[in-house]
């Protein structure tokens, strides 16, 4: 049955699908220029494992580089596995609550929960800090990612690494970074989330 709210739904997917399908050829468009070619192919589940099939049959899929899954989570499974037999990465736009990537490293999930990538980039920094210094750009006043903040500042003092860290003002400017010798290598990690 249609409710106003099952049409309204349907709509808003609709836009979603088509401003995303907008972005995506505006993306292609623009690495085309640069010398990339790039071949886009879409296909339709139908929304049922014989839709499923039907695609994962199809000797075309073989040669993808990437599979855009679909919002059907059983589906994406389905990709996922399909993926890794093949050395062919997936990724997950649609089903943004999916924990599947967590499991299955050829999925690439776009909408990681906040403590799940602020866990992974704490670790890939505290990773990454002996071979480059921590640089932490904090605007002044902001509060942004305190959890975030603590978590690497924890992780940084347990491998004995003190990081630089700049405050600035409204914008980050070329004055705020002279502190920092020019010979360096460094990782910069800014903790708020608006422009700086």
């Amino acid at each position: 049955s249609f409710s106003f709210f099952n049409i309204f739904r349907l709509l808003l997917r609709i836009l979603c699908s088509t401003l995303l399908t907008f972005l995506l050829l505006l993306g292609v468009d623009s690495m085309r220029r640069c010398g990339n070619p790039i071949s886009i192919l879409a296909f339709d589940t139908q929304d049922t494992d014989e839709g499923m099939a039907e695609i994962l049959e199809n000797p075309v899929l073989a040669d993808a580089q990437v599979i855009i899954g679909p919002d059907n989570t059983s589906h994406l499974a389905m990709f996922a596995d399909y993926g890794a037999s093949r050395g062919i990465k997936v990724l997950n736009l649609f089903s943004v609550k999916d924990t599947l990537f967590e499991s299955k490293p050829e999925l690439m999930q776009a909408n990681i929960p906040h403590d799940a990538m602020f866990e992974r980039a704490i670790a890939y920094e505290a990773a990454m800090a002996p071979e480059f210094t921590p640089v932490i750009l904090r605007k002044k006043g902001a509060v942004d990612k305190k959890e975030y903040v603590s978590g690497l500042m924890t992780a940084l003092a347990a491998k004995g690494v003190t990081p630089i860290e700049i405050n600035y003002d409204e914008q980050l400017t070329d004055d705020a970074l002279k502190k920092l010798p020019v010979s360096g290598r460094y990782m910069f990690i800014p903790v708020v989330s608006r422009q700086a």
